[in-house]
């Protein structure tokens, strides 16, 4: 997968001299408190070993992980990520997943990065089924998917949090989704 560009970012793929910059997304408060069952890892170890299972994924074009950059900058502002995965009805998707650190919120630079990282892996893969998922109480997370022409599957009520299923399929993974 190539590095890709808009108008204010730089996209390329994440690398081993990334860790520090994820590091300090996935450890602010305000990160975790928006994230869906973030599983970051915890350590530098952790952290190294998640970065060289994303460029595996990336190089055998199961996935992609894009650090995201503004334009002419160095310091990374968050990541994008689609992964190959099997969903509920036991077919074929694509999980996307975005972060950014919180104070470059609200100016549309993750909708911004996920919409060229969408068409360039719909130009590779146009069949696929792309999922999303989204607190229910994070009404800016639904809002970039609602724009990025993601509808709702369902809701799932059954934690306390009531995740949101977000997909590009009519599809969708609403066949185990608790409305």
């Amino acid at each position: 997968m190539p590095p890709l560009s808009t108008i204010r970012l730089c996209l390329r793929p994440v690398e081993l001299r990334d860790v520090n910059g994820i590091s300090t997304i996935v450890n602010d408060p305000l990160f975790v408190q928006a994230s869906v069952g973030c599983q970051m890892p915890v350590s530098d170890m952790q952290l190294l070993r998640w970065v060289i299972s994303q460029q595996k994924q990336h190089q055998s074009g199961n996935g992609c992980c894009y650090t995201i950059r503004r334009a002419a900058e160095e310091n990374l502002i968050g990541l994008v990520s689609l992964q190959r995965q099997e969903n509920y009805a036991e077919e074929k998707c694509d999980d996307l997943s975005y972060w950014l650190q919180p104070m470059y919120w609200r100016q549309g630079l993750m909708t911004e990065a996920v919409t060229a990282v969408m068409q360039h892996w719909l130009a590779l893969y146009p069949q696929s089924i792309i999922t999303a998922n989204s607190h229910s109480s994070n009404l800016a997370s639904q809002a970039l998917l609602q724009r990025i022409g993601m509808r709702l599957a369902g809701t799932d009520e059954t934690n306390k949090e009531g995740i949101r299923h977000y997909t590009n399929s009519s599809a969708g993974r609403s066949s185990n989704i608790i409305s």
